[in-house]
């Protein structure tokens, strides 16, 4: 089956992060230690574009990785730029971005919007806080749940990312965080 949909991935490993979770390292999953710069944006959509079949019907552009709305504004500011001048033109579709929720906030949300970003990934990993804290995590869940509603409430697609096997998961609260991620009804959900 032909790929209708296809995302351009950059990604910014640690960058904003606040702290190391106990089962991060960015650095050797993402293949690099450095931050992408905004004239690698271009060349990876510049490489990515004649590439793409003739069935393509939606192209994204996805920063991941770290926690890009504790990023420098200016860092993202030069990282979004590429990324909206392709979306104006019609190239790409959307822009997404992956964060922690305790980093998301109005003027947060007003940078991304201003940039045409359509998409915020949560990294909630958990809703259980117990699970959160012996993560090393630095968010509660109803920091999760704040942030949910403050993207949503912008008018953004939100997607959740869970991890299973976390220090102090159990099947029963990894199932009980699946639900209480459901509830919320987001646009999707990342099981890692």
């Amino acid at each position: 089956m032909p790929k209708t949909r296809v995302t351009i991935p950059i990604f910014v490993p640690h960058l904003g992060c606040p702290n190391t979770c106990v089962f991060c390292n960015q650095r050797v999953s993402a293949g690099r230690a450095d931050p992408p710069a905004s004239d690698e944006v271009r060349r990876k959509v510049q490489e990515y574009l004649p590439a793409l079949g003739p069935g393509v019907t939606r192209v994204e552009i996805a920063f991941f990785g770290g926690s890009f709305t504790a990023i420098s504004p200016s860092a993202q500011r030069a990282l979004l730029a590429p990324a909206a001048h392709y979306l104006a033109q019609g190239k790409i579709h959307g822009i997404r971005v992956s964060t922690r929720p305790d980093c998301v906030s109005p003027p947060a949300l007003d940078l991304l919007a201003e940039f045409g970003v359509d998409t915020v990934e949560l990294g909630a990993q958990s809703f259980d806080d117990a699970v959160l804290a012996a993560s090393c995590r630095g968010h509660s869940s109803d920091d999760v749940r704040t942030a949910f509603r403050a993207v949503r409430a912008r008018g953004m697609k939100c997607v959740l990312q869970l991890m299973t096997g976390l220090p102090g998961d159990t099947r029963e609260t990894a199932v009980w965080s699946a639900r209480e991620a459901a509830s919320l009804r987001p646009d999707g959900a990342r099981i890692y």
